[in-house]
């Protein structure tokens, strides 16, 4: 019996797998900062300010003795959390609005085109600006914006 498809056996390149794991080594770490930071984010270590790297301080130290690499971690998790936020609303209402554009047609296709269109065409960093002067440091609305 022949097969109908053949999938391909090749490899993936060392490279996918080295940039792969360090992907998912940075999200656990952003993730599980609570449990895998090596210093809590706000402690002091004033004998050692500006340090450069080593086995007490990984990445070194800032201007107040604060351990890099801890708050790269506890600031990561921020971020995933504000792109979460994005890619779910991005999917959530860019579903339903396909859905019921192809579903009704007619003039809700046209409308929800007209809306896409219009969303498409805004220079969405000028809107991102003025939320955010509206709105200080509040970067979940802005991801949602």
């Amino acid at each position: 019996m022949k097969k109908l498809f053949k999938i391909p056996s090749k490899r993936p390149s060392i490279f996918v797998i080295l940039s792969t794991t360090w992907l998912t080594l940075v999200l656990i770490g952003c993730a599980f900062a609570n449990f895998l930071a090596p210093r809590k984010i706000d402690e002091l270590d004033l004998g050692h300010h500006l340090a450069g790297p080593s086995w007490k301080h990984l990445l070194g130290t800032d201007s107040l003795g604060r351990d890099i690499l801890s708050r790269l971690m506890f600031g990561g998790r921020s971020t995933l959390m504000a792109v979460a936020i994005a890619i779910a609303l991005y999917v959530v209402i860019g579903s339903v609005l396909g859905l019921l554009a192809g579903y009704l047609g007619g003039w809700t296709d046209r409308m929800i085109v007209a809306y896409n269109s219009g969303t498409l065409a805004m220079p969405k960093l000028i809107i991102l600006f003025v939320v955010l002067a509206v709105f200080k440091n509040n970067v979940y609305l802005a991801m949602s914006v």
